[in-house]
């Protein structure tokens, strides 16, 4: 992996790492200083992202119920899967009327 990312470094491309031991920090690193580009880390104590920004209450739900399906390798049950979507869905267009909208950043 580490020579490719370097490859993409070198003509200018980005990419996202997802780094769950926590062993490519180091070599990311020294690359993106080797090439002149700029590393972004997101997550706990770190850049924060909101995922849920700019998408409608329906395409949301629709991210949601997706991970449940994928979550669940064809153990859950429809019924719930639909309901729990919808139910987001739902909640997440009430939301919409507030000044602060809804995040995955922080409390609102």
């Amino acid at each position: 992996m580490q020579p490719l990312l370097l490859q993409c470094l070198d003509q200018n491309c980005g990419g996202l790492i997802f780094d769950v031991k926590g062993d490519v920090k180091n070599a990311v690193t020294q690359f993106t200083a080797a090439t002149n580009r700029e590393l972004i880390i997101l997550g706990p104590k770190h850049t924060q992202i909101n995922l849920l920004e700019g998408l409608t209450p329906e395409i949301a739900a629709y991210f949601l119920k997706s991970a449940f399906l994928l979550g669940g390798k064809g153990h859950l049950d429809s019924f719930w899967v639909d309901t729990a979507s919808e139910l987001c869905r739902n909640t997440l267009g009430m939301l919409l009327f507030l000044p602060q909208r809804y995040n995955l950043q922080n409390r609102v």
